[in-house]
C-alpha cells in the first residue's frame, strides 16, 4: 500500500508533465532525499506528510489553505482512468470517475499533507474497484 503512494504521486507529476515540484519541495523544505528512496512510503513521517503537501499544491491538486481541489483531482483521475472510460459516453465516463473519488471526500488525516496521502490510498483502492468491475464487464 505505501508503495502504491510513491507510485501515484510520481504518476500525478508525471501526469503534469514534470518532476520539478517534488525536487523544489525537498529542496524548499530541507527534507533528506532518502525518504525518496525508501521503497515503500513513510506514511506515519511528518516530512513525508510536509512533502506530499507541499508536491500537491505545487500540482494544483491541493489549494494554498490546503483543502483538497477535486476539481484537479477529476481532471487526473479522469486521463488515468480513460482506458476504463473509452468508449462511454461522456456522462458514463463522468460517473466511473466520480465512483473512483467521492468515497474519497470525506476522508482527512492529522495534517493537509496526511489528508493528501489518506486521499491518495482511498483513490488508489476506487480505482482498483473501477479497473476489475470493468474488466468483468468485458
Amino acid at each position: 500500500m505505501k508503495l502504491l503512494i510513491i507510485c501515484f504521486t510520481l504518476l500525478v507529476a508525471a501526469l503534469a508533465n514534470r518532476l520539478d515540484p517534488q525536487s523544489k519541495c525537498v529542496d524548499e523544505l530541507g527534507i533528506d532525499k532518502p525518504i525518496l528512496e525508501e521503497s515503500y512510503a513513510p506514511i506515519d513521517n511528518p516530512d513525508f506528510h510536509r512533502l506530499t503537501e507541499c508536491i500537491w499544491k505545487e500540482e494544483g491538486m491541493m489549494k494554498k489553505n490546503g483543502e483538497i481541489n477535486w476539481d484537479a483531482i477529476y481532471r487526473i483521475i479522469s486521463v488515468y482512468l480513460e482506458s476504463v472510460t473509452s468508449g462511454k459516453s461522456q456522462q458514463e465516463a463522468e460517473a466511473i470517475v466520480k465512483r473512483a473519488i467521492d468515497p474519497c471526500r470525506d476522508v482527512h488525516g492529522d495534517s493537509p499533507g496526511h489528508t493528501a496521502i489518506k486521499v491518495q490510498i482511498c483513490i488508489e483502492n476506487e480505482m482498483k474497484t473501477v479497473r476489475s468491475e470493468s474488466k468483468n464487464q468485458e
